[in-house]
């Protein structure tokens, strides 16, 4: 329980990151961010997907539709700003 916390923490500690940086894209702290909120979507979408087949739960299922949907948000928004 205490490294659910330990990684709650942590993915709580990016987002305020990239919040902060949102209007810094042209940076590279800012993109850096953006970057790694991407990858963090696109990792968790796989692993809860995985947890997914493996136990056959509803609300796992639903979290890695919706990292994967925010993936592809990210994704997109990476191929227009280019």
């Amino acid at each position: 329980m205490a490294l659910i916390r330990l990684l709650g923490a942590g993915t709580f500690g990016l987002g305020v990151a990239a919040v902060l940086a949102r209007n810094h894209l042209d940076q590279t702290g800012g993109l850096a961010a953006a970057y790694g909120l991407g990858l963090y979507n696109v990792l968790a979408a796989v692993a809860l997907l995985f947890a997914a087949l493996a136990v056959g739960s509803a609300g796992l299922w639903g979290g890695g539709a919706l990292h994967g949907a925010i993936a592809v948000l990210f994704g997109y928004a990476f191929a227009a700003r280019r």
